[in-house]
């Protein structure tokens, strides 16, 4: 598997790099091209059984940031040296270090998975080493762009999105918008305010959700010139054997048809909530897929709810260009140790798919839950300034889920200035906001 790894490690280090691929050579365990990467994994990746020693990582130090180093026995007395003929030697297996990441590979182990079948944050690698909010594989590529640059006398290689500084992906998934007055209510009584638990009863009576708020949301990102993604579940029944519902709306209703109309008047994006089990059945997806209207480019499993060793193949014969269904709900940060666009590995055919996916970095539920971080609100911005200070380092892609719920005066209130703190950060920054679908375009047109 030596190659397909290669080229699938190299393909995603050019769809985030300018430089062109034909004008440098990399070999991977050869002596004989001008930049040489060790090769250190052996047959590793030809059995998906093999399983990694949390114990064997390496801890070295990169642009002074200790990162993980998997596939070395000892550290190396520098990671990158020139040889007597001009060629660089980096002497860590960076290509078995991204493909392990990239590929998702560690899920591949069904016994850590939970009942629902996804693979859980507390039996990763990022978990038990402490680097969640460390974008590996952003260093990964650092190093390898240090060694290009050494071999081809270049000052820089540019990131391919350069001259967005870094970019603001702000999305909603939108699972309840009608049964939103029973939660708001509920929580009004237990905090004494009956007169307005029942207004929002009365509201209700006159078809009139608090959570059914698109024209809310629409004006907060139009104000701050947000393009954001809608995602909707296109099915309302609940699913076998999972608690957690799909939508409380039928998605072909009159009502919806024109709320999808007004989100892409607005120039914002309407992208598909994968249903539950859709992850799992490629006949469900295509129906779901077929249930919009026009065409849907971008999705997101519901309670993200998809594996990893069949979610390329599932998406790609969907026709979905770009997913953003990869995340630890249990912590804001980086779930394959990247904030930049990747194309998924198809393990069914043990190459690259086609589908390109913009890794989700914070959510919503993550700060508030507190079987998750149960962060305090006063502290939810400097619980996230860490992971937006990375994604700004290496001109990557924040992506933002705030359910349309937590745009709320009742049960969350609050919540929708918590957002502002963080896009205000964010925009300290000089970020750009793109919806998915923009950013697609933005990748499609560089890469020509």
């Amino acid at each position: 598997m030596n190659k397909t790894i290669t080229q699938y490690v190299l393909n995603n280090y050019f769809l985030n790099h300018t430089i062109d691929p034909n004008s440098i050579e990399i070999g991977y365990g050869e002596t004989e091209k001008k930049i040489r990467i060790v090769n250190n994994s052996d047959d590793f990746f030809n059995n998906v059984s093999n399983k990694l020693d949390e114990n064997k990582p390496i801890w070295d130090s990169w642009n002074n940031v200790r990162i993980p180093f998997l596939f070395s026995e000892n550290i190396v007395e520098e990671i990158i040296s020139i040889n007597e003929d001009q060629s660089v030697t980096i002497h860590y297996d960076l290509i078995s270090c991204i493909f392990y990441f990239l590929s998702g590979w560690q899920e591949l182990d069904k016994d850590k998975a939970d009942q629902y079948g996804r693979f859980p944050f507390k039996n990763s690698l990022q978990y038990k080493l402490k680097f969640i909010e460390l974008p590996v594989v952003n260093y990964y590529y650092s190093i390898l762009s240090k060694a290009i640059c050494l071999a081809y006398g270049l000052e820089k290689v540019e990131p391919n999105l350069r001259d967005k500084n870094f970019i603001t992906f702000v999305s909603h998934d939108i699972d309840k918008c009608q049964s939103g007055w029973i939660q708001d209510a509920f929580s009004e009584v237990k905090r004494k305010n009956y007169f307005s638990a029942a207004g929002i009863i009365t509201k209700r009576l006159f078809q009139k959700d608090h959570w059914f708020n698109f024209s809310r949301i629409l004006e907060f990102e139009k104000k701050r010139g947000i393009l954001s993604t809608f995602f909707f579940i296109p099915r309302k029944e609940f699913h076998p054997g999972v608690k957690q519902a799909n939508a409380d709306y039928r998605l072909n209703s009159k009502k919806f048809e024109s709320v999808l109309t007004k989100i892409r008047k607005s120039d914002s994006e309407v992208g598909l909530h994968g249903s539950l089990g859709s992850g799992l059945d490629e006949i469900q997806m295509k129906e779901d897929v077929q249930s919009f209207p026009s065409r849907v480019v971008g999705n997101r499993y519901h309670f993200l709810m998809y594996r990893i060793d069949r979610m390329a193949s599932i998406l790609d014969h969907c026709s979905i260009s770009y997913d953003n269904s990869v995340y630890f709900a249990e912590h804001v940060g980086f779930r394959h140790s990247t904030c930049t666009p990747f194309y998924l590995y198809d393990f069914s055919k043990n190459q690259m798919s086609k589908v390109i996916e913009i890794p989700l970095i914070i959510m919503d539920g993550t700060l508030q839950h507190s079987k998750y971080m149960g962060v305090p609100i006063s502290e939810m911005l400097d619980a996230c300034k860490k992971t937006i200070d990375e994604v700004h380092k290496f001109n990557g892609i924040l992506s933002i889920l705030w359910h349309n719920n937590y745009y709320s005066d009742y049960k969350y209130a609050d919540w929708e200035n918590i957002l502002g703190g963080i896009l205000d950060y964010a925009q300290s920054k000089n970020t750009t906001y793109m919806s998915g679908e923009k950013i697609m375009k933005e990748l499609n047109r560089r890469k020509k």
